[in-house]
């Protein structure tokens, strides 16, 4: 299948690539091209530092569209109506709410997307899924992904539900996305193949390693933490914000452990600070970073030493996405990451 994409090119690219941006000498389609700075901004080495720059001269010779700073860019881009998104990032399926298919390519094949305009998309299996709205989102979808690990793998997921709000969305998106090619949201779905039910209230934990290491909670009550996070794509909304001040208001977290929150986006982080919700936090003792990926895969901002361990709401647990090889992070939705950095421990939400 022949697609003529809008391409986003950001700052998570290998420095050899973002090197090799400089023997490009002609784009297919300029005017498709979008370039942002927002994975380790502002630079926290000076590798990112040398990425960063090799961006900008890239979109100044070719008079591209460039954003840096305004939180993870997806956030940021407006997409026509059924138009499709190629990058080399984790978060494209984020486009999937509002109706945007998103696909990860690599970096050779995005260098030969921005000469030719062209993208050869593999003709991939559907998977439909009605959604019953509920409060337990993170939960249920998690719980889903384990359930139909087989069903969803190599797929586009299609979904659809009445009562979704568009950070909803974006969260099932970007959670499904984990283990498909990409999801997406529709209208109306004419044969569905499963039902996602967000009213599950059953609490989960995603151990290191992968994101389906998907386990419930009770084995895990009490295990020792000394970092929490709040922010990244399933965790830095305002209503996730708001959730962590209303716990957190009029508390104080433990000297033991650190806790770093971060907005997803310039306007999230505006209208904290209009809520009041950045006081509380600054009150109770957490640490706010700029709007962006923050703590979620990052060597530069609230990083993790040996052995050390973190609960976040992000989507990434791999070896090594948070600080040493040699350290751990689990995952949980924002109530119980809000719960348990006031106890210094994995508690229940």
């Amino acid at each position: 299948m022949e697609l003529n994409p809008r391409v986003l090119i950001a700052d998570n690219i290998s420095l050899e690539f973002a090197e090799s941006l400089e023997s490009i000498e002609f784009l297919a389609h300029p005017e498709n091209v979008d370039v942002m700075v927002y994975y380790d901004a502002p630079a926290g080495n000076f590798e990112s530092a040398r990425v960063q720059k090799c961006l900008i001269d890239f979109a100044k010779r070719f008079n591209l569209r460039f954003l840096q700073g305004h939180g993870v860019g997806y956030y940021a881009l407006h997409l026509n109506t059924d138009e499709v998104l190629v990058s080399c990032g984790y978060q494209n399926s984020l486009v999937g709410a509002t109706g945007n298919l998103g696909f990860h390519v690599g970096e050779v094949e995005l260098k030969k997307i921005l000469e030719t305009g062209v993208y050869n998309a593999e003709e991939y299996e559907m998977y439909a899924i009605q959604v019953i709205a509920g409060k337990y989102l993170k939960n249920a979808s998690l719980s889903f992904i384990k359930e139909h690990f087989n069903d969803l793998s190599n797929k586009i997921i299609e979904f659809t539900g009445s009562d979704l709000t568009l950070q909803n969305k974006r969260d099932i998106c970007q959670i499904l996305s984990q283990i498909s090619v990409c999801a997406v949201y529709r209208d109306s779905i004419e044969k569905v193949d499963a039902v996602l039910d967000l009213s599950n209230e059953s609490s989960v934990i995603v151990e290191p390693g992968k994101i389906t290491n998907i386990e419930p909670i009770d084995s895990y009550i009490g295990k020792k933490l000394d970092a929490c996070f709040i922010g990244g794509c399933t965790g830095g909304s305002i209503e996730d914000l708001r959730l962590a001040a209303s716990i957190w208001k009029g508390k104080h977290i433990p000297v033991k452990v650190r806790v770093c929150v971060a907005p997803i986006s310039n306007e999230v982080f505006l209208q904290a600070i209009e809520e009041g919700l950045l006081e509380i936090f600054i009150d109770c003792g957490a640490q706010i970073l700029n709007a962006g990926c923050a703590s979620c895969r990052t060597t530069s901002k609230g990083v993790l030493g040996s052995n050390e361990v973190m609960l976040a709401t992000s989507m990434h647990n791999e070896a090594g996405c948070c600080g040493t090889k040699d350290s751990y992070v689990y995952l949980a939705n924002t109530e119980i990451v809000a719960k348990s950095a006031l106890e210094g421990k994995i508690v229940r939400g």
